[in-house]
C-alpha cells in the first residue's frame, strides 16, 4: 500500500492514505446491504409463518383428537356416543348421569373422559347450584378452542345486561342468572357432527320433565310418540336432542361418519359474542354454537344416484361480515374434523359435495371413497 509520511515534530509521523485504499463503506454500499437483508427478510417470513400455522394445525388436530378418544370413551362405558343435550337453556347435571337425561351437551358430557371430573362435578344439585353453575360456565379447557383461532379464556356473552342467558336448576323452575354482557364464558370452536337437522336448534323444556323432550322445534309442548319417531327416524346426525346414538347405528360405517369438526365463525366476531352461532357457553345443550350440519338438508335416500348439483352448504374458511352456521375453520386451506372411529383427518374447502353430505349422515349408506375428497 502507496502513501505518503508527513514528519511533525517531536517525532510523530502522519500517514495520508489514498481515497481508494480507505476503510469503510460509501452510502450506496450501505443501501444494498440494507436491501439484501429485506430480501431475505420478505423470503424468510412466510415461511417462518407457514411453520407456525403447521404448529397450531397439528395441535388443532390432537384437540379433535383427544375429544374423539373421550367420545369412545363415554360410547364404551355408557354403550352410547354423547346427545346433543336438551337445548340452549339448559347446562349440566352431574346428578342426571348421561344420556337421554343429561341436559347438557356433548362438551359438559366429555368432561369426565377428559380428566376434568372435577369441572363435571360443579353443578352437583347437593351443592350450591347457582355457584356451581356460574362455575361451570366460567372454566375454560384448553382443548376446545383452537390456537390458530383463539386461546381458551372467557368471552364476552352475547347478550344485553338485561336479557342475559338464565338456566333451568334442579326442578326447572330455579332459573340461574349467570352473567351480563361485560362477563365472560367457556366458548368451543368444534361442533359435535348434527347430520341434517338444521331445524332442531332450540331452547328445550321449561321444566325437567323428559316427556318434553326434545321439544317440537322451541316450544314446550310435549311431543307425540309419532312426532318424536319421525324427528329421530329423519335425522341423521350422531348427537340429537333427547337421543343418544349407539355405534350399531352408524349404518354408514364408523370411518365414514363425522364426529366432531371445527366450526365456521364470523371473524368479526371471535371475541365479543355478537354472532348468533356463538354467543352461549359451550356447557349448554342442543344450539348452532356446538352442533353443526354437513349432511344434506334433504336427507340422502339410500339406493338413490345423486349429482354434485345437490343442496349442500359447504365447508367455508372463516370470513368477515357471514355470520352462517357452517363447518369451517379457521385454517387455510381445509379444516380438521374427527371420524366415528376416533381417527382425525384434514378435509379441503373444495370438498365433493356428494362426499361432505355423505360424511354428515351417519345412515344414507351412500359410497364415498376419502381418498378422492
Amino acid at each position: 500500500m502507496k502513501c505518503k509520511s508527513v514528519k511533525l515534530g517531536g517525532g510523530v509521523k502522519i500517514r495520508n492514505f489514498s481515497e481508494r485504499n480507505r476503510v469503510g463503506f460509501t452510502l450506496v454500499e450501505l443501501l444494498v446491504v440494507i436491501a439484501i437483508i429485506g430480501m431475505l427478510v420478505g423470503l424468510l417470513l412466510p415461511a417462518v409463518q407457514q411453520a407456525r400455522e403447521a404448529a397450531r394445525n397439528m395441535q388443532c388436530q390432537n384437540h379433535l383428537r383427544q375429544m374423539a378418544l373421550a367420545a369412545l370413551n363415554h360410547e364404551s362405558s355408557t354403550q352410547k356416543y354423547p346427545t346433543g343435550g336438551w337445548g340452549s337453556s339448559w347446562i349440566g347435571y352431574p346428578d342426571y348421569g348421561f344420556g337421554e337425561k343429561q341436559p347438557g351437551g356433548w362438551h359438559y358430557q366429555l368432561l369426565p373422559f377428559l380428566e376434568q371430573n372435577n369441572i363435571f362435578q360443579y353443578t352437583s344439585l347437593s351443592s350450591n347450584h347457582a355457584e356451581g353453575a356460574k362455575l361451570l360456565c366460567t372454566t375454560p379447557v384448553t382443548i376446545y378452542n383452537c390456537p390458530s383461532r383463539r386461546p381458551p379464556q372467557l368471552y364476552a356473552w352475547g347478550f344485553s345486561p338485561n336479557s342475559a342467558p338464565k338456566y333451568g336448576g334442579a326442578s326447572g323452575s330455579e332459573q340461574v342468572q349467570l352473567g351480563k354482557e361485560t362477563e365472560g364464558t367457556q366458548r368451543s370452536d368444534y361442533a359435535i357432527n348434527g347430520g341434517n337437522a338444521t331445524s332442531t336448534w332450540l331452547s328445550g323444556p321449561t321444566t325437567y320433565d323428559f316427556s318434553q323432550v326434545p321439544s317440537q322445534y322451541g316450544t314446550s309442548t310435549a311431543m307425540s310418540a309419532t312426532e318424536k319417531q319421525n324427528y329421530f327416524s329423519n335425522n341423521t346426525g350422531v348427537a340429537l336432542a333427547g337421543k343418544a346414538i349407539r355405534m350399531m347405528e352408524i349404518y354408514d360405517g364408523t370411518t365414514n361418519t363425522f364426529l366432531i369438526t371445527e366450526k365456521f365463525l364470523c371473524s368479526d366476531n371471535y371475541y365479543d359474542g355478537k354472532s348468533v352461532h356463538d354467543n352461549q357457553t359451550c356447557y349448554s345443550g342442543l344450539d348452532t354454537d356446538t352442533l353443526r350440519f354437513p349432511g344434506s338438508p334433504s336427507r340422502l335416500v339410500p339406493g338413490k344416484t345423486y349429482t354434485e348439483s345437490i343442496s349442500v352448504d359447504l365447508p367455508r374458511q372463516d370470513r368477515p361480515g357471514a355470520d352462517l352456521s357452517l363447518v369451517g375453520s379457521a385454517h387455510s386451506g381445509g379444516f380438521n374434523a374427527s371420524l366415528c372411529d376416533g381417527s382425525v383427518r384434514r378435509f379441503s374447502y373444495a370438498i365433493s359435495k356428494l362426499t361432505f353430505a355423505a360424511l354428515g349422515s351417519r345412515c344414507d349408506r351412500q359410497t364415498i371413497t376419502l381418498d378422492d375428497q
